[in-house]
């Protein structure tokens, strides 16, 4: 199994790795217009194909979605209450602990362990993060909630209309689906190439310390198994299912999280490094579930 994982692990660590060294050797992927072209076209692109063509039906997904969201309920819960006696303002580090980075990293782990199987529940959970973020995360770090963010996020958007094709048994003739295909397999390159270069251009305060963002790390990644091991064993899905979105809950912290911290003047420097240590820690945790489930 551990072979099996570092052989499928490869290729993304060297894709993040090709990300790092092209940020910061070139100016290639400055700028927000990669992160548009993933957001805007690959993966609704992604998710729309993967939904129109794998055999699956409303109920399914909507139990799924369900899923989803006990787990934000329990992991939100389970940290507000693990946070409360060590820190002043615990709901600023909620968002970034409870939300994991289940697309930029999440969905090339499991596709390169379950195949294109994966994308359909990977791009639900994915779904249901961003949800989060777009609603805890800014009222964690800005006291106000902003849903009507949600009405321009090209991920929903297209989860919204892939829903309602489904509910009305709806097909999209061949040659749409082809070019969803086609725009859909830029997607993973890009997202590990993003990933790796948002790694390498996170800002570290000098003289941080670690022992927090340590805690924070461990807490969103081994924790986040833990809650999500629970939670999925009594829920009614496939055990590929169960075993999937077990391990979108132990990966690391999304680097959204951070561009959220900076801009809501939220604690940007712990999370950033709290980026970093979890990135090893979900390797290890990934690793874990495959030999113990």
């Amino acid at each position: 199994m551990i072979s099996t994982l570092l052989l499928a692990m490869l290729p993304l660590i060297a894709l993040m790795l090709v990300g790092a060294i092209l940020a910061k050797r070139t100016s290639c992927l400055d700028g927000p217009a990669m992160n548009q072209l993933v957001s805007l076209v690959g993966i609704p692109a992604l998710l729309l194909h993967s939904m129109q063509t794998m055999e699956t039906s409303l109920t399914e997904l909507t139990n799924l979605m369900l899923a989803a969201f006990l787990f934000l309920i329990s992991m939100a819960t389970f940290a507000m209450a693990w946070l409360m006696p060590f820190l002043k303002t615990p709901q600023r580090y909620l968002p970034a602990v409870v939300n994991p980075n289940a697309a930029y990293l999440g969905l090339p782990v499991c596709v390169a362990l379950f195949g294109d199987e994966a994308i359909l529940p990977v791009m639900v959970f994915s779904s249901m993060i961003q949800v989060s973020h777009f609603t805890l995360g800014t009222a964690c770090l800005s006291s106000r909630w902003q849903p009507a963010t949600l009405l321009k996020n090209p991920p929903i958007i297209s989860m919204v209309i892939a829903l309602t094709l489904l509910a009305l048994d709806l097909k999209l003739p061949k040659p749409a689906l082809d070019t969803l295909s086609t725009l859909g397999q830029i997607t993973l390159p890009l997202m590990l190439m993003q990933l790796g270069a948002a790694i390498v251009r996170l800002p570290f305060a000098q003289g941080i310390s670690w022992q927090r963002p340590l805690g924070l790390a461990l807490l969103r990644t081994i924790g986040g198994a833990m809650i999500a091991a629970l939670v999925f064993s009594g829920w009614p899905m496939a055990y590929r299912d169960y075993l999937i979105f077990v391990i979108l809950s132990a990966m690391p912290v999304a680097v959204i999280s951070h561009a959220m911290a900076q801009h809501h003047q939220g604690p940007a420097d712990d999370i950033a490094l709290t980026i970093l240590l979890s990135l090893p820690l979900s390797l290890f945790s990934v690793g874990a579930i495959q030999q113990l489930l």
